[in-house]
């Protein structure tokens, strides 16, 4: 038998009767005793007065070891006992709607403490996401410039080249009117030659 922080057996939980109040404190949802202030046990009966005082409790030879609700009388015969019995009972009253308050609160803060650990993580998360497309994009940009050197490399080359080839049509053309002269010449030196024989 396996028994809750209320003092009350699994079984007893399950059985049929009442039902805690809404609102009800779950340390005690069957209220506390008036007279130790412990939480109260189930009703066994699903209508009638709701106990005020714990069950007598009882030895092993069966005779009463405690008696909250006896207790209680007894102490309310003596005067100072009544005085301040209606004060303390207002009291126990206010305390445990502070108490239903503050648990209230406690819930709302909870909510609202997950609320902004979603939105933290939501930035988080973009701002991870943001980052990994700047490194990209980052590296994209190193790569075109990359790129860019390599193209004015080649471009650079290909200049020279087209200087060299140019550098090198001008001598052949050089060459070739240097050839054409000397053919010219060698052309026309033979026919003086006859003309003066």
């Amino acid at each position: 038998m396996t028994v809750d922080e209320t003092g009350q057996d699994d079984a007893a939980a399950d059985a049929p009767g009442r039902r805690p109040p809404a609102g009800a404190d779950p340390a005690a949802p069957w209220g506390r005793c008036k007279q130790c202030d412990a939480p109260l046990p189930r009703p066994p009966k699903a209508r009638g007065r709701r106990p005020e005082y714990c069950p007598p409790e009882h030895g092993d030879d069966g005779r009463v070891v405690r008696d909250c609700q006896a207790e209680a009388h007894a102490a309310n015969r003596v005067p100072a006992a009544a005085a301040v019995g209606e004060p303390l009972a207002a009291l126990r009253a206010v305390l445990t709607g502070m108490a239903a308050a503050a648990r209230d609160r406690a819930a709302r803060e909870a909510e609202a403490a997950d609320r902004l650990q979603e939105i933290v993580d939501t930035v988080v998360d973009r701002n991870t996401e943001l980052e990994r497309r700047a490194a990209e994009a980052a590296a994209r940009a190193r790569d075109a410039d990359a790129a860019r050197r390599r193209a004015e490399r080649d471009a650079d080359a290909a200049r020279a080249e087209t200087a060299a080839a140019g550098a090198a049509r001008r001598a052949a053309e050089e060459r070739a009117l240097a050839a054409e002269d000397v053919a010219r010449a060698a052309r026309t030196a033979p026919a003086g030659r006859r003309a003066q024989s």
